[in-house]
């Protein structure tokens, strides 16, 4: 194990990384119509999926039922119509962005470095670099 973090944890050391960004990477899936195979130990969550397919849904409702300007949030984003003033598109501001994105017909997935709701205050995001293995420095959305 290496060094305490900020929460008074102790960090994984150089080994314990580079055995977990072993287990990382599209590259070392195998993908195919009927299985979707990784090596042993590596995990794969689907909630971007599943929240975007819901957001898609919804919308897909809402539009059928004649509206045309929406701006949907399942944690993941999705846009159709105008800006609520009809000046272009909508924009959407990712929590901890100073920059606005225009949104009109199509989503976006972001996740902040602290997004997951059960870290405590003072640890490390869960946005790896992948060179290092470490959290990413960044303190904005990715």
């Amino acid at each position: 194990m290496g060094a305490r973090g900020r929460n008074g944890r102790r960090r994984p050391g150089p080994a314990a990384r580079r055995a977990a960004l072993d287990l990382t990477g599209m590259q070392r899936m195998r993908i195919s119509p009927a299985r979707i195979a990784m090596p042993r130990g590596m995990q794969l969550t689907l909630n971007g999926i599943g929240q975007g397919y819901v957001a898609d849904r919804i919308a897909a409702l809402l539009q059928a039922q004649g509206l045309t300007n929406i701006l949907i949030d399942t944690g993941e984003h999705r846009a159709a119509g105008t800006a609520p003033d009809g000046t272009g598109p909508g924009r959407f501001r990712p929590e901890g962005s100073s920059r606005a994105i225009p949104l009109t017909s199509r989503a976006m997935a972001t996740s902040a470095p602290r997004g997951t709701c059960s870290m405590p205050r003072n640890a490390s995001g869960h946005i790896l670099d992948p060179g290092p293995g470490r959290p990413s420095p960044r303190r904005g959305p990715a």
